[in-house]
């Protein structure tokens, strides 16, 4: 496996490497330089072969398959090159099989212990429609996360500030290319949205609530900001979450998000 710089292929030759709607987000993101991401082939001259997509949350893997021989080698291979970039309290990974031949790949290839599997849904918030409007009970006031905001000096902005640093290359380019909204009750940030994936027609959402503070409409209320925000500079949000993270379905659907993609993970664990 070589590593190779993502100009080295032009944009269909990685949409037809890295297949789907999500994948097509993380490759115009990771072109901008909105996103970090690591591109590894097993043949430079023909990168259909097999190749690996790492963008520092997930290890994509796309390709008609490797010849059996080298899939011990390939196994040690992404154990060693993911050791340098996951913090060692942080080992579980996930690692997304795109074609038939990548998920028929014995367990071990992957090199990782495999720990479950996991069903997605992404979705994406239609052209036709304006931000939705919500009403909450709760007395919120709504700040945009900007230089201003993660400026001030609230321990609370922290959670932010590392969402930002996880989603982006740099705090920089997110105060270049990005935007968010955080809601704040009673002098406290309770919720916060930010872009993350960012081009120049998509971007995807990163959101939490504290936890005391959620089932009360903040996600709903904070998201609806946030799709404002995003329409505003006509770039089209979507919200990936786990099928399962029923609180997550609700809100993406309450907002009017509809579902795109299904894409399926394999939890897995550095040794």
């Amino acid at each position: 496996m070589q590593e190779i710089d993502f100009s080295v292929l032009d944009r269909s030759q990685l949409r037809s490497i890295f297949p789907g709607l999500h994948m097509n987000m993380i490759i115009d993101a990771v072109e901008a330089r909105n996103c970090d991401g690591r591109l590894w082939t097993l043949n430079a001259d023909d990168p259909e072969i097999f190749s690996l997509l790492w963008d520092k949350h997930r290890l994509y893997l796309a390709g008609r398959g490797h010849p059996a021989h080298l899939q011990p080698a390939f196994g040690e291979f992404v154990r060693a090159h993911l050791r340098e970039v996951v913090p060692s309290n942080e080992r579980h990974i996930a690692m997304c099989p795109l074609s038939a031949q990548t998920q028929s790949l014995p367990a071990g290839t992957f090199g990782a212990d495999l720990v479950g599997s996991e069903m997605r849904r992404l979705y994406r918030y239609p052209s036709d429609r304006s931000a939705p409007e919500v009403d909450t009970h709760l007395d919120i006031s709504f700040m945009s996360i900007d230089a201003g905001f993660l400026n001030l000096p609230l321990s609370d902005t922290a959670p932010v500030e590392r969402e930002i640093r996880l989603m982006w290359p740099s705090r920089e380019r997110y105060l270049q290319n990005g935007w968010g909204t955080a809601a704040v009750v009673s002098g406290e940030v309770t919720c916060w949205c930010t872009a993350e994936f960012v081009s120049e027609n998509f971007c995807g959402i990163g959101i939490e609530t504290l936890p005391r503070m959620r089932g009360r409409g903040l996600a709903t209320a904070t998201g609806a900001r946030f799709i404002d925000q995003a329409l505003a500079r006509q770039c089209t949000p979507h919200w990936e979450c786990s099928a399962e993270n029923a609180p997550s379905v609700r809100v993406a659907e309450k907002l009017g998000f509809q579902v795109v993609e299904y894409p399926s993970i394999l939890m897995g664990r550095l040794g």
